[in-house]
């Protein structure tokens, strides 16, 4: 068992989202490090912690390790349940009463890979944690248009990123791999542009994505390849498993380490959100060309 005092986090950044919830990320120790480059790849501003859950980046080593007891010493918590989940890079522990998330890293100088891919899994946790107030995270490319929001949710290789390249001005691209639909305090859905973590994965730039920026969503376009660029308004009682399908691609690598009864209640959850947010934003089929300005398409029918 480690006996760790607790720590008096001297630095910290805020994420707030649509749906009220809040996150304060800090870094124990000289692991704030790795949250100073999370924040800014997330455009995230210092704050002070307030009264918000804690999302912790940590790094253990042989003999500086955590369990569930250094963890209620270092959140000054003995009442919160918590459960880890093993990744090359670590782990990350998650409270079952609470939002609090901590991404401990196996090495104190982890591989840039590691580094990453837990930035990326762990945000995860923060998607979860968002569905119990009927959020959505979603697979797929997101563009405004005047103040518009609009999806392009696709399985990988299908485009998405191709299609958010080719979008000409006044349109702005905003994101071509994760989003997070959440309703606001007006039942109204928003849209929270991610990180593509791959970028940095695969050395594809220092991209920054202003993820506290919320674009009201005006419609969804599910992408097909095709010869002719054409738009087919689709029934919203035939698309949610077209949606869900969307969300799972991006919890599956969290929620492939759970019980079977957990991915179940997470999914139906999903589903649920699913649902509602098709009755309430336009969903269609964008057929699109290789040569053709499937934008234009598109435009019509935003109006």
């Amino acid at each position: 068992m480690v006996v760790m005092a607790p720590y008096n986090y001297a630095k910290g950044y805020c994420i707030h989202l649509s749906d009220g919830n809040s996150w304060w990320i800090t870094g124990y120790e000289d692991s704030i490090k790795y949250t100073d480059l999370f924040a800014d790849i997330m455009c995230l501003k210092e704050c002070l912690p307030d009264k918000y859950p804690k999302f912790i980046f940590f790094n253990s080593s042989d003999s500086y390790q955590l369990d569930e007891s250094a963890i209620k010493s270092i959140l000054c918590d003995s009442d919160t349940e918590w459960k880890s989940h093993k990744y090359d890079f670590g782990n990350v522990w998650h409270g079952a009463q609470s939002s609090d998330v901590i991404v401990e890293y196996k090495s104190q100088e982890p591989s840039k890979d590691d580094k990453f891919m837990a930035m990326w899994i762990s945000l995860c946790f923060i998607y979860q944690k968002c569905l119990k107030t009927g959020a959505l995270p979603i697979h797929g490319g997101f563009a405004e248009y005047k103040g518009k929001g609009v999806l392009f949710p696709a399985p990988g290789g299908t485009g998405k990123s191709t299609t958010c390249r080719r979008l000409p001005p006044p349109w702005k691209a905003l994101c071509d791999d994760e989003n997070l639909i959440i309703p606001n305090k007006n039942s109204q859905f928003q849209v929270h542009p991610f990180p593509t973590w791959s970028d940095y994965l695969c050395d594809r730039g220092n991209h920054k994505w202003d993820t506290q920026r919320a674009i009201p969503l005006s419609a969804i376009f599910f992408l097909d390849r095709s010869e002719n660029d054409e738009v087919i308004r689709l029934s919203p009682d035939k698309t949610p498993i077209y949606m869900t399908g969307s969300s799972y691609q991006v919890l599956a690598k969290v929620i492939i380490r759970m019980s079977k009864d957990e991915q179940s209640m997470i999914m139906h959850q999903a589903f649920n959100n699913a649902f509602d947010i098709l009755k309430a934003v336009p969903i269609y089929q964008l057929k699109i060309s290789l040569t053709g300005k499937f934008w234009e398409k598109v435009e019509e029918v935003l109006g």
